[in-house]
């Protein structure tokens, strides 16, 4: 039984840019995590621990861009995804961050990227 499960726009607020400016003061990233899963198992047992997390799973993402402070929203996409790959038992992630206000004209600039388990 194959799905999908994720996160809509967590909100991270970190340090984040290459600008002087953006290495001061903390500035909000919208984070959508999805991840191909398999089912099954939650389904027999109606156990979390036979499912995704999904609050263990932001917190972690979220611990990782407070804590590392990046440059690069792709970075961050990356290390998020190696981090659910590495700790969580999925083979396949997509991970979107998004900027607003680093576009004066845009809703916001964004990276997306997918990974799997090899």
């Amino acid at each position: 039984m194959q799905g999908l499960i994720g996160i809509s726009d967590l909100k991270v607020n970190c340090i984040i840019g290459i600008y002087p400016h953006e290495r001061n003061i903390p500035q909000n990233l919208f984070l959508d995590i999805t991840i191909k899963y398999d089912f099954e198992n939650a389904r027999k047992t109606e156990n979390v621990n036979d499912t995704i997390d999904y609050a263990k799973l932001a917190e972690m993402i979220t611990d990782l861009g407070v804590k590392k402070q990046y440059q690069l929203i792709e970075t961050y996409a990356e290390d998020s995804a190696d981090l659910v790959l590495k700790n969580f038992p999925v083979k396949e992630i997509t991970v979107k961050i998004k900027k607003p206000g680093a576009i004066k004209n845009a809703a916001f600039p964004f990276v997306e990227i997918t990974r799997s388990k090899i």
